[in-house]
């Protein structure tokens, strides 16, 4: 898998290196690439390698890199908790239909995931190569398991050479659930 948007992107640089954690990325439809490290904490003691005796490295699955800038987005709010992703894709000319083939193959699979509110690809009336793909999902830990999916994998693979620029990531939480009528 290359990155293209990694190298010499000082723009998408976003702070110092504090240990060999990944914490920012840029690349396609949720596959960015590494560009800093992140603060301590992001992936447990087990995925370093220092279990203690007794302790599964096995079960252990690391925070995907576009899992940790989602985490970094949402700041202090627990991981556990709902939150919503709009991801702006802009395609290369022509290569529009491509990214709406790769995005049909993909979300049926995606929205019979565990943890998978929404998963919805909307396009710019205007812009035809401009695309919002708006995911809601139930905890940090489904996206993490998602991003790590088969099928996610595949798409990331496709999209990133069909896409102009490194997509654009707003996170976002509900501040109250409004009540059915």
């Amino acid at each position: 898998m290359t990155f293209p948007y990694i190298c010499g992107k000082a723009d998408r640089i976003c702070g110092k290196a504090d240990r060999s954690i990944v914490r920012r990325l840029v690349s396609t439809a949720g596959m960015l690439a590494v560009s800093v490290f992140v603060s301590a904490g992001v992936f447990s003691n087990a995925a370093f390698g220092d279990q203690q005796d007794g302790d599964s490295v096995a079960a252990v699955k690391p925070l995907h890199p576009l899992a940790a800038e989602i985490k970094s987005q949402l700041a202090d709010r627990p991981a556990d908790k709902p939150f919503v992703a709009a991801v702006t894709l802009k395609a290369n000319p022509g290569a529009a239909k491509k990214v709406v083939a790769a995005m049909r193959e993909a979300t049926p699979i995606t929205r019979k995931e565990e943890g998978n509110v929404a998963y919805l690809l909307l396009r710019d009336p205007s812009d035809k190569n401009l695309f919002v793909l708006f995911e809601r999902w139930k905890s940090l830990d489904s996206l993490n398991a998602h991003l790590h999916a088969e099928h996610t994998v595949k798409l990331l693979e496709t999209l990133e050479p069909l896409l102009s620029e490194a997509p654009k990531v707003d996170v976002m939480y509900p501040v109250f659930f409004p009540r059915a009528k």
